[in-house]
């Protein structure tokens, strides 16, 4: 499986969008993303190691960059057929 292509946009909720249409894979959610990143921010809560807080820190903050990039294009696939109509 080729990921990233030349000139295309090389955002992870794009690429795996793309990729994996058709193949019987389960689409991630933007709940699933946002109760990942959640968990990340319960775990940097309970831990005391700057390491560990950063490295959850990082991980909860891409989860929500992601969640934000996938709802809005879902928002915008949504009202792009209601933009054809008259």
């Amino acid at each position: 499986m080729l990921l990233f292509r030349s000139g295309e946009s090389t955002s992870w909720s794009d690429t795996m969008a793309r990729d994996i249409r058709g193949m019987g894979v389960p689409q991630i959610t933007v709940s699933y993303l946002r109760s990942r990143a959640a968990r990340y921010r319960q775990l940097m809560a309970s831990t005391d190691d700057p390491r560990h807080v950063k490295r959850y820190r990082e991980r909860s903050q891409l989860l929500d960059e992601e969640a934000e990039l996938l709802e809005r294009q879902l928002s915008a696939s949504r009202a792009a057929p209601r933009l054809g109509r008259s």
